[in-house]
Order: C-alpha cells, then structure tokens, then sequence
C-alpha cells in the first residue's frame, strides 16, 4: 500500500507540474463524504469484531445499508465528476508505464487511469455487499471478516490519497 501511495503523490506531483490539468478539480463534499462513510464502516466492522451469527444479521442490517448505500451515492458523485480534456490522452501514456500501467490497466477505458477513485468505491462496494451477503446466508466468522476489512481498506486508503492530493 505504501508504494501506491509513493505513486498516487509522485503522480500528482508530476501532474500538477503540468500547465494542462490531466486531474478533476477537488471535491470537498467528495472528501468529506468518503471520510464519513469510512467512519460508519469502521462502526459496522467494530460492531462485527469477533464474528456475527446468521441470526444476528438482522441487528446489523440497517448498519449494512447506510454504508453501502453512502458509498453508493459517492460512486455516483464520482463518476459524474467533470474530467479534463487531456484526462484520456494521458492516460494510454500511462499505460506504458510499469507502475501506472497497473493500476490504469484496471480502470474503465473511459475514465482515464488517472482517475482511481470511482474504481476505488466500486471495489468497496463490492466488499461491503460480499459481507452483507455472506452474514445473512451464513453468518459471518472472524477470520472471514478480517479478509474482508483488509480489502476494504486498501481501496478506501486508494481513494481517500488520491481524493486528498486534489485538495
């Protein structure tokens, strides 16, 4: 994670060197929201800590909509952010990069690949609903838990770097 984030600022800092912006604009209640929402999981997943029963899905299930429908309405902010023009040129330059070229290679064409975090989100939501599914089918064990809160926060810190370096 350490070098994704090296590579998230060096980029950045590449990029605002430019004179043509190649990144969206910052967007505060984008940030704000993200911090919110990764505040509300981190309730959810303390409230989970050990292991939840299929039984007790039920006592966690309005927590499960709030975080995944909040990061549902970010996604949706995300991907309708405006993008610069040069977004999409820079982006198959990326592409040749060994690095960048990792991370661009996973994003939607359209999005340019200097644009992580509609990705990002998608990929929480994902997790978010995995664990919601598997809680209410079949309870969901600690160890389980511990895979999926670790996946979930590689994307919220890729999300919350990038969304910070705009600032």
């Amino acid at each position: 994670m350490t070098h994704l984030r090296q590579l998230c600022l060096s980029a950045f800092i590449f990029l605002t060197a430019c004179t043509v912006s190649l990144l969206p604009d910052y967007d505060q209640k984008l940030h704000q929201g993200l911090n919110d929402a990764n505040k509300d999981a981190h309730i959810l997943f303390s409230a989970l800590s050990g292991g939840s029963s299929k039984a007790q899905f039920s006592k966690h299930a309005a927590q499960y909509h709030k975080v995944i429908g909040s990061f549902g309405a970010l996604l949706t902010r995300a991907k309708t952010r405006p993008q610069p023009d040069g977004a999409q040129k820079i982006s198959s330059k990326f592409r040749k990069l060994p690095k960048l070229g990792e991370i661009c290679a996973e994003v939607e064409a359209d999005q340019g690949c200097a644009i992580v975090t509609p990705r990002a989100i998608n990929e929480i939501i994902e997790t978010l609903s995995k664990m919601r599914d598997r809680h209410k089918t079949r309870g969901l064990p600690d160890g389980l838990l511990t895979l999926l809160v670790a996946d979930y926060e590689i994307s919220i810190e890729q999300a919350l770097t990038v969304e910070a370096a705009l600032q």
